[in-house]
């Protein structure tokens, strides 16, 4: 079993420094390791969508803000404290359960969209998915 936490503090700051125009296929690039997440989808699914139905932050977002949230998710050492959680969780799991199956993972951090009002206010700027085996997505 492998976690694999995907480096999307530098895959964000390459997007954040180019122009906005030339952002979309960047956000494809970050998303790429996830694109087995919808291997049930017909025809191909375009990872730009998808980050934006994730709450992902805008192409032509507020940048100074989304910097300095990306520096203070960078301080904080949020990629390893990711892993070092889901390691603790497993070996919760495996403790309780010796014969439990726990797939590989791919997990993507990104910052979300400050100016989505509803990520904002009603779902208070945190939202995640993990409903598919494998896969876990956290926007904040």
């Amino acid at each position: 079993m492998n976690i694999d936490i995907i480096d999307t503090a530098a895959a964000m700051t390459r997007v954040f420094d180019v122009a906005p125009e030339h952002r979309r296929d960047l956000i494809r690039k970050m998303w790429s390791p996830m694109n087995g997440m919808y291997h049930f989808v017909p025809g191909e699914m375009d990872l730009a969508v998808i980050h934006k139905q994730n709450f992902g932050f805008p192409e032509n977002g507020p940048e100074e803000e989304l910097r300095e949230s990306l520096d203070t998710l960078i301080r904080a050492n949020a990629w390893e404290r990711m892993h070092h959680a889901l390691e603790r969780g497993i070996e919760t799991l495996k403790t309780a359960n010796p014969d439990l199956h726990i797939p590989d993972l791919k997990v993507l951090l990104l910052l979300g969209d400050p100016t989505n009002r509803h990520f904002m206010e009603e779902v208070k700027g945190l939202s995640a998915f993990g409903g598919i085996s494998g896969y876990i997505v956290i926007s904040v």
